[in-house]
């Protein structure tokens, strides 16, 4: 019993002591406790940085204004709510859009623009400079000078300012007046209305400096649309009164409005073709005469004008000889086109000319100067149809 009780003491106390030990070293590291931070990884608003720092403008000219909004550790912080406004609203104005601005420069001098999240503001220095000095106007231009205009209807008339040198000035107020009201009226813009049939005097001032143009109403008159199909395989030209009002493509429709008129004339002409300078074909034109006509008149151009038929030979020459042709050879209405188709011409135009019952179409050696052999086509005078006045010869032989 004596010597089994200090072994045992012995054994309790070594155990202690290693404890104790133990305890010791894990002391020596700090604890933290858990879920627990330093503050160090917390990211919170440190600075708010403006761009551009010092932005320059000149009185009525915008700029945009950016703001990056960073923590403590340099980072930028997306999805902050920034605040903006500006220290001298007289000089610079600005409205913001999360973290851009746009400032507007109101007059000369320096306006402090802040943008700030929570306390933490960033700043940019606007500095605002004078417009700069703009010449006088010297003299001012209404364009066009004179125009005529139908009642109700409108046109817009053109201000321009220039200075002594010559120069168009632009962006000065432009006022305009219309005298007397009762012809024609003009909006803040130069827009002319015809109110009733006369002359007006258009008017327009900048900077004290005037000029005017002078607009001319007419009444109104009634309109009428024609509507011309032409089946000849020649182009016409349509005139309303003698002047001109567009052409009908061979075998197409076309129409035109034009102003009715009491007592209206509507002609075509053929439009043949040239060889050269030479036009080919006998001269074809037609007329209709309206009375007073409105709403929609159909007019048809084919081979049959007045009582004069006529018609288009398309020559094939097949003979391996340019043939030189004459239509209505010897007889009162020939017509020695001077034209040749060559060999191997298939369905060659030589432009429309008069037929009649004894019509004939000549075919001659070219270079013979329509002298000595030659080979022709007669007999065919009836058997033109109206429309085209198209009829196809062949020449197998030579002449």
């Amino acid at each position: 019993m004596r010597t089994h009780g200090p072994r045992w003491t012995t054994r309790l106390a070594g155990a202690a002591f290693a404890a104790l030990i133990l305890l010791n070293a894990c002391g020596t590291d700090p604890v933290t406790p858990q879920g627990g931070d330093d503050g160090r990884n917390v990211p919170r608003v440190n600075s708010v940085v403006v761009s551009p720092a010092a932005p320059s403008l000149r009185v009525g000219e915008s700029t945009v204004l950016s703001a990056e909004v960073r923590d403590q550790n340099g980072a930028s912080m997306a999805g902050q709510a920034v605040a903006w406004t500006s220290g001298s609203a007289s000089i610079a104005t600005v409205s913001g859009n999360g973290t851009t601005a746009t400032v507007t420069a109101i007059s000369a001098g320096s306006a402090l623009v802040l943008a700030s999240v929570g306390g933490v503001s960033g700043s940019a220095t606007v500095s605002v400079a004078a417009p700069p000095q703009q010449a006088p106007v010297a003299l001012v231009r209404c364009a066009p000078a004179s125009v005529t205009i139908p009642v109700g209807q409108t046109v817009a008339l053109q201000s321009t300012a220039f200075d002594a040198a010559g120069n168009i000035i632009a962006g000065r107020p432009v006022s305009w007046s219309a005298t007397p009201t009762s012809v024609a009226t003009v909006t803040a813009t130069g827009v002319v209305t015809g109110v009733s049939a006369g002359t007006a005097q258009i008017t327009t001032i900048v900077e004290g400096q005037s000029s005017a143009c002078i607009v001319t109403v007419t009444s109104v008159t009634s309109q009428v649309t024609l509507v011309v199909t032409n089946q000849l395989i020649a182009t016409v030209q349509i005139l309303v009164n003698g002047a001109p009002v567009g052409t009908v493509p061979a075998q197409s429709t076309r129409q035109t409005t034009v102003a009715s008129t009491a007592s209206m004339d509507v002609t075509f002409e053929v439009i043949e073709p040239r060889l050269g300078t030479r036009v080919l074909g006998d001269r074809m034109s037609g007329r209709w005469t309206l009375t007073a006509p409105t709403g929609t008149v159909n007019l048809n151009v084919d081979n049959l004008v007045g009582s004069q038929w006529y018609f288009a030979p398309l020559v094939n020459n097949l003979t391996g000889t340019s043939l030189l042709m004459a239509v209505n050879f010897g007889l009162q209405a020939e017509n020695r086109c001077q034209c040749v188709v060559p060999p191997g011409g298939q369905r060659v135009f030589l432009g429309y000319y008069r037929l009649y019952s004894n019509s004939v179409l000549h075919a001659f050696r070219d270079g013979s100067s329509y002298t000595g052999p030659y080979w022709y086509f007669y007999d065919f005078g009836n058997a033109i149809a109206r429309g085209s006045g198209v009829r196809e010869f062949t020449f197998n032989v030579a002449p």
